[in-house]
């Protein structure tokens, strides 16, 4: 980056405005360097920020495979975004929270991995949650405009969480399991668990329970298994006992930690929501919502 910095042409276009627009590019490139250098040293510094990305290493090396490895402006994407997290446990230092100013837009071809990006910095905060004593509750609250939210983007999320659950077990980080949550609303999953004469396919997790699977089947959010890579394999039960609908693999009985009701988000509070834009809306109106924390 300081080689590329010092590799630009220094007299713009050889006008006075073309010159102050170039100073100005400049300025904001070194901004970008200073932001990377401090996410690079907060990992040096920070034993808790070292091992959170340590582990998210680990869990997306888990699920992509060991041969893996990041793009170039993924990896500094993550990085550069590490101060915000640090600013968590030091929020006096005036360094850290100029970081709670910056809001970064990634951009890159369809298909070139944003979605990894910012999985990855998540990860690194969930693990740098627990690592400083946060033992539930929401990381991360995904909004997607709703012609964005695909099936495809949630069995992402669900694989990552996965791998992420593993580690988190088997580096006993205590607390809650790493979950996710589902907030769309009624034309995609109940708002409410009981009868919901707004939405014209619920009536209610008891008569849900009675259908039989392939009914149910149809409604599961998740077809692919994380646990057994079956692709089709993910069916949806209802538990009338715990109130919950619970996403279970018909080929190796694993159930996917997923809550896919509103009514469930706001009752166990999941890592990761994956929602869509107009919830934010639901603020003024559900003040259940104020529990996500």
């Amino acid at each position: 980056m300081r080689l590329f910095h010092q590799s630009w042409d220094s007299t713009g276009d050889g006008t006075v405005g073309g010159r102050a627009q170039l100073e100005e590019l400049r300025r904001r490139f070194e901004l970008e360097v200073e932001r990377f250098e401090l996410g690079r040293d907060l990992l040096q510094r920070d034993p808790h920020l070292n091992e959170a990305f340590k582990f998210a290493n680990q869990a997306f090396s888990g699920s992509r495979g060991s041969e893996a490895s990041w793009r170039l402006f993924q990896l500094v994407f993550i990085v550069t975004e590490l101060g915000a997290l640090a600013c968590r446990e030091d929020p006096d230092n005036e360094r850290l929270r100029t970081e709670l100013n910056s809001v970064d837009v990634l951009w890159f071809p369809t298909g070139g991995g944003k979605t990894e990006a910012y999985l990855g910095l998540i990860l690194v905060a969930m693990y740098f949650d627990r690592l400083r004593g946060k033992e539930r509750g929401t990381t991360a609250w995904l909004l997607f405009p709703l012609r964005m939210l695909s099936v495809q983007q949630l069995a992402r999320v669900s694989e990552i969480i996965y791998h992420a659950e593993c580690i988190r077990d088997t580096n006993d980080l205590g607390g809650d399991s790493f979950t996710l949550g589902y907030l769309v609303g009624a034309g995609n999953t109940p708002n409410q668990l009981r009868y919901d004469d707004s939405n014209s396919w619920w009536r209610g997790i008891k008569l849900f329970s009675q259908l039989d699977q392939a009914e149910r089947d149809s409604r599961r959010l998740v077809g692919a298994c994380p646990k057994c890579s079956n692709p089709d394999s993910v069916g949806l039960d209802g538990d009338v006992v715990e109130q919950r609908l619970r996403h279970i693999c018909r080929a190796c009985g694993f159930e996917l930690p997923i809550y896919p009701s509103d009514e469930e988000v706001t009752r166990f509070q999941p890592s990761i929501i994956v929602s869509t834009v107009d919830k934010l809306t639901a603020f003024s109106r559900n003040g259940e919502l104020t529990a996500l924390h």
